[in-house]
């Protein structure tokens, strides 16, 4: 006869084992962050264990990125390679790669950081983004109405997941370098799509890719027409167009009737929105169990 317990029970323990070691490095804690009027989320960071900076918090960023003055700044980089990534309106990006030693808030640190210098973030007058490639081993919460981000670990993510509503997440990882969530979206009670989840475009946007106008019964000749132009200078059209209802997943609570939207052309996914449905709520982004928990 095979007994199978004992190794099932050593399965159990290994389980155990990793989940104890992905939530020790760090306890809850919250720290302040600034959202403006638009949506866009700052959070004060240390780079390197000595440069103060203030960066995008940014779920659509892929990957961090940092501002040519912040660069100067740091002085010499280790190199990290080299990476193309593309836009949402398709533009690619060729980028060097290098890695920080640390990018660090509060007692939350990752170390190694793989990154990229991007110039137009001076312009901007930013220092630079935080992607979620640096979230991916730990859950953190945004909280809209009080302007704080929390770290959480094993408990504080207990107490949370019995009075929040789930949102399942799928993940786009290219290599090791850049990590985006994708959320699903129902429009108009019969359309599915997923849609990348990008903080970076504020509280309003929401895209959705113009293959899917005719399935929701748009006369794309008839609908409103407006140029958009990449950051590569080529122009390609958005069509406005209004969506009847709208909805995060299946669910009732996280839904709107009449849903501006723009229907883009040259769009690389089925979608991306922003974050509007929540600037009144409390939002848990857990990229280990691939989940998102939305509570009042």
């Amino acid at each position: 006869m095979v007994k199978t317990q004992p190794f099932f029970g050593f399965i159990k323990f290994i389980s155990s084992l990793i989940l104890l070691v992905y939530f020790l490095p760090v306890e809850s804690q919250t720290v302040p962050i600034v959202i403006d009027n638009n949506g866009f989320i700052f959070i004060d960071v240390t780079i390197n264990d000595s440069v103060k900076s203030k960066f995008l918090l940014d779920t659509g960023g892929g990957l961090a990125v940092i501002s040519k003055k912040l660069s100067q700044k740091l002085g010499s980089m280790k190199d990290a390679g080299y990476f193309t990534g593309f836009r949402n309106d398709g533009d690619r990006i060729d980028a060097e790669l290098f890695y920080l030693s640390s990018i660090s808030f509060g007692n939350f640190k990752v170390t190694n950081v793989k990154s990229a210098i991007y110039p137009p973030l001076d312009d901007y007058g930013m220092d630079g983004v935080i992607s979620m490639k640096e979230f991916e081993n730990t859950p953190f919460t945004i909280d809209f109405k009080n302007s704080t981000l929390t770290i959480e670990d094993r408990e504080s993510m207990k107490k949370i997941e019995e009075n929040a509503e789930p949102i399942p997440i799928e993940l786009d990882i290219q290599r090791d370098v850049s990590l985006d969530i994708f959320v699903p979206l129902t429009l108009n009670n019969k359309i599915k799509i997923m849609a990348e989840f990008d903080t970076g475009s504020g509280y309003d946007l929401l895209l959705v890719n113009s293959y899917f106008m005719q399935k929701l019964e748009i006369d794309s000749s008839s609908a409103p027409k407006e140029s958009y132009n990449t950051s590569s200078g080529s122009t390609i059209t958005d069509y406005k167009a209004t969506i009847n209802n709208f909805k995060y997943y299946n669910s009732q609570k996280l839904s709107s009737d009449n849903k501006s939207a723009r229907f883009r052309r040259g769009l690389i996914y089925e979608g991306l929105i922003g974050s509007g449905m929540f600037k009144d709520k409390i939002l848990t982004i857990d990229i280990p169990d691939k989940k998102i928990l939305v509570r009042e």
